[in-house]
């Protein structure tokens, strides 16, 4: 935002918290840590103050954390870090999709306590926390943690404002008074009323709460179980905790995790593995029927024909055209040549060359529309089936994939089908038909050749064979470390305020570059691709953050980890495509070499013009060949990203029915006239392994009833809501609306 008059001076380092908390595909630790170093004592407190220890006992990663037992202190504090289980190395997915808004808030207010910074801007940071946490978070974090630091705090919340030093009140943009609160309350008759009408319309938490409610120290986690039409509240305590935490799709344990806290799978990488014929047969289908494949091969076999015998009836016409004769003239004997323009044969032998180019005209622009309605084809239907599929995706897809990853689906992987997949098909198939076509016309010259076709043979398929699985697999890599590279960025983009507020620039650079590097190998380059795009869109999101906290060098610093990660893969796979190129020019080499021997040792046997034109075909192959192989190895790379493309089309778990089955009970066509919702014996788990989120509700809302739902974190109150869309499948039971059941 930029300042139009008057002047603003900061003195000291800025730690800022925003309302909508920017949290990054890290671990919880990660988070916190920000790119600072471990102080084991500072970041227990924080997250003591913060409210965060009991979620992180209820996480299932082992801590890699080691405290030294140096004092009583610090063996109490191993104990504590010991008992949380090491949490805080559990992933939480992209913008911390497992988290709560409180939880989120919290981890947030966590990190800028850790940062350890002397001014802290504080925008209305509570506000997602209930209110006995939000007062507790105040006490511990803001007036003791922070006791000593200048803390300036937007709120809206009237029942603090006494427990600050001083209040700014500001109306339309101006601040109106500067003072204790006790003091505006007496100055100031707006302000004043402000604070009764916020009162009034807003009364606080603690006078809705039975002295029961208050005095629980463990009550962030409670289970509805709601039997009939009555709803029982049970307190959490230690025993019940397990049974809590699949409560809420925003929480930890709800999303599949490994035994080290992994939560967002890891990218699927085939290695080595060849290329499936399936992934062929998948592109094949997706550009049209076999019949229109057919035609297309065909026509490029007869453009090469017509290449091929433009070039060999021009060898034909010169050597038949020109006439020679021997005449005596006054004694002596005399060689006549009849130029080729005098020869009867000349119009026979000029109509078919100008056939054969006619030919040759008419197959490439029959190949080459053929080929761009094919390739058109393919790009555009594979796109709709991958789009259908992740649109049509549940919403848990979406917690353990980083955008980055789909990102680089529908951007690099589909760029390279569009554009570039189509023209390497296009030179493999002209190149490698005319390569063929040139050594059937010299081993019509010269059948010898055929003999020496064997070992050079056996060489050429040796070194198929041995670079045809590695440029594969380079590519692949490439195509999987863009991924993180784009993630990085947007994440950074997300929270540059916070970056730049810890001073993290250069670390995230760093990041960016190690993502390039890696995007630099092929099934390798591919893959490598998604790391990348995911750090470009983190960043992007946390632009206002990353900047607030003066973290851009930081973040510069993880961007040129992803950045080197990202380059490393595409530069092997050029180098292992130049050294391929070597050898097959030298392959190439060995073919003319053979061709020019045959011409001298059988001279006399072969017409000059046919030795000519072997001679002249073995020198194209020298160029020709090279690129035919190459291209043949580059399309086996490119069709990695159809491989990715098809794997998003045919093993993404959609959500559910979108059409209703023909056994099922017809739809009013005036549905739903009244919204009358019943619940009747739902269960929910969000996993196998979790217990159940929803047990046995059974309630009714008739038409035009306003309901209201209340209970703690994690009691079910987002579970009833995504049950209503259908965002998650039932476990059991049905929800009818208006005596339809929505499952149909």
């Amino acid at each position: 935002m930029a300042q139009k008059e008057g002047s603003l001076n900061v003195s000291g380092s800025v730690a800022y918290v925003t309302q909508s908390p920017w949290i990054q595909n890290l671990t919880v630790q990660g988070n916190i840590l920000f790119g600072l170093p471990m102080n084991t004592s500072r970041y227990y407190r924080a997250i003591t103050a913060c409210e965060l220890s009991k979620d992180l006992e209820t996480m299932k990663a082992a801590d890699q954390t080691e405290v030294s037992k140096q004092n009583k202190d610090k063996e109490g504090l191993s104990k504590d870090l010991e008992t949380m289980k090491a949490a805080d190395q559990t992933e939480i997915g992209e913008r911390g999709v497992t988290l709560s808004g409180g939880q989120k808030a919290r981890v947030a207010l966590a990190r800028a306590l850790f940062a350890n910074r002397q001014i802290y801007l504080l925008d209305n940071a509570l506000s997602s926390v209930d209110r006995n946490v939000g007062d507790r978070i105040f006490q511990h974090a803001i007036k003791e943690m922070l006791g000593n630091k200048t803390v300036v705090m937007v709120t809206t919340d009237i029942q603090r404002l006494s427990r600050c030093d001083r209040v700014i009140y500001m109306e339309s943009g101006r601040v109106i008074g500067f003072a204790p609160h006790e003091e505006l309350l007496e100055k100031y008759e707006q302000y004043a009323l402000f604070c009764e009408n916020a009162v009034l319309n807003d009364p606080s938490e603690s006078e809705l709460q039975t002295p029961e409610m208050k005095k629980s120290d463990e009550d962030d986690f409670v289970k509805v179980d709601n039997e009939g039409k009555e709803a029982t509240v049970r307190r959490a305590t230690a025993s019940s905790m397990n049974d809590l935490q699949a409560s809420s799709p925003n929480s930890l344990m709800d999303l599949p995790s490994s035994a080290d806290g992994q939560i967002v799978e890891e990218e699927e990488n085939l290695g080595l593995a060849a290329m499936s014929w399936s992934v062929y047969k998948q592109y094949i289908n997706a550009a049209g029927s076999y019949l229109i494949w057919i035609v297309l091969l065909l026509a490029f076999v007869l453009n090469v024909f017509a290449t091929i015998f433009s070039t060999a009836w021009l060898s034909q016409w010169l050597k038949h055209g020109h006439v020679e004769q021997l005449v005596n003239e006054s004694g002596e004997l005399m060689v006549v040549t009849e130029s080729l323009a005098k020869s009867n044969s000349t119009a026979y032998y000029a109509t078919v060359y100008g056939l054969s180019l006619i030919l040759l005209f008419g197959t490439g622009f029959l190949k080459a529309v053929i080929f761009v309605k094919v390739s058109l084809n393919a790009a555009s239907r594979l796109h709709s089936r991958m789009f259908k599929s992740v649109i049509r995706a549940t919403v848990q897809f979406f917690d353990i994939t980083p955008s980055g990853r789909i990102l680089n689906r529908f951007t690099k992987d589909m760029d390279e089908i569009d554009v570039k997949l189509p023209f390497t098909v296009e030179i493999f198939l002209q190149n490698m038909i005319t390569c063929i076509g040139f050594l059937i016309m010299i081993a019509w010259v010269f059948p010898a050749f055929l003999i020496a076709c064997v070992p050079l043979s056996c060489i050429f398929a040796l070194f198929v064979v041995c670079f045809r699985a590695g440029i594969t697999s380079l590519k692949r890599s490439e195509n999987i470390s863009r991924s993180p590279l784009f993630e990085q960025i947007s994440a950074s983009m997300e929270g540059l305020h916070i970056i730049h507020s810890f001073d993290q620039t250069e670390h995230f650079i760093d990041i960016l570059k190690v993502n390039l590097d890696s995007n630099s190998l092929k099934r390798s380059e591919n893959i490598s691709r998604s790391p990348l795009f995911e750090q470009i869109s983190a960043s992007m999101e946390g632009l206002h953050i990353i900047h607030s906290f003066d973290q851009t060098e930081h973040f510069i610093d993880i961007l040129k980890v992803n950045l080197d990660s990202n380059s490393g893969a595409m530069f092997m796979y050029q180098s292992a495509m130049r050294w391929l190129a070597v050898w097959l020019d030298l392959l190439v080499v060995a073919i003319t070499f053979v061709v020019a021997l045959l011409i001298v040792l059988l001279t006399g046997s072969v017409a000059p013009a046919d030795a000519g034109m072997a001679l002249a075909f073995a020198i194209q192959m020298s160029g020709i060949f090279q690129f035919a192989v190459r291209t043949q190895t580059e399309l086996e790379a490119k069709m990695t990203s159809v491989e990715r493309v098809a794997h998003y089309c045919e093993h993404i778990e959609p959500e559910g029915e979108w059409e209703a089955k023909k056994e099922d009970p017809p739809v009013p066509s005036d549905w739903p006239a009244h919204g009358d919702i019943e619940f009747k014996d739902v269960k929910l788990r969000y996993r196998p392994s979790l217990p159940l989120a929803l047990d046995g509700v059974t309630f009714s809302v008739a038409s035009k009833d306003k309901v209201g739902i209340i209970g703690r974190t994690g009691s079910g109150k987002s579970s009833l809501c995504n049950v209503l869309y259908r965002m998650y499948p039932l476990t059991w039971g049905t929800i009818s609306i208006d005596g339809v059941n929505i499952a149909h």
